[in-house]
């Protein structure tokens, strides 16, 4: 997740745009704390592009959305050397956050979020073979979730905050 669903809410008629991208790449995997071989699997890897918005309606509720595109989720496999790409929008989520406590001081403060992820991602690409692409390749899940969070807010000093969520 991204945005501001780790700061809790925004001020009265403030308007967030973040606009990021992330590149993911793995080759080494854990079967619990141990290192795992897949014996099939080289390496897998993702590109992805993703907008968040957020608006203060008032000092203590915020509404913000978040999705992307996945420009590529690619998985490598050691089978002829054989590739599966995946690409396209990712879901959509929606939040709701609602601060309800902040101290007079502003040392603490308690935002509860809620909200839905949309399933508006690709869940039944096809390669041009027309294989399936397993699920860590497609770029949406097919399913709706519940997000649900509380974020702490405390300041220990002047210059530092600590956030938990």
């Amino acid at each position: 997740m991204s945005g501001s669903k780790n700061f809790g809410v925004l001020e009265k008629n403030h308007l967030q745009t973040i606009v990021f991208y992330k590149h993911n790449y793995s080759d080494t995997y854990y079967k619990e704390d141990a290192p795992y071989d897949f014996h099939y699997l080289i390496n897998s890897s993702s590109n992805y592009t993703g907008l968040n918005l957020s608006y203060g309606f008032t000092s203590k509720f915020t509404i913000e959305t978040d999705w992307g595109y996945y420009l590529n989720k690619i998985q490598n496999y050691y089978f002829n050397n054989y590739r599966l790409v995946g690409h396209g929008l990712s879901d959509l989520s929606l939040l709701l956050k609602y601060n309800f406590f902040n101290s007079k001081d502003s040392v603490i403060g308690f935002t509860v979020t809620g909200g839905t992820k949309f399933p508006t991602g690709a869940y039944r690409e096809y390669t041009k073979d027309k294989v399936k692409l397993p699920r860590d390749v497609q770029s949406g899940t097919g399913a709706y979730s519940v997000i649900a969070g509380l974020n702490v807010k405390m300041k220990a000093f002047k210059k530092i905050t600590f956030i938990v969520n």
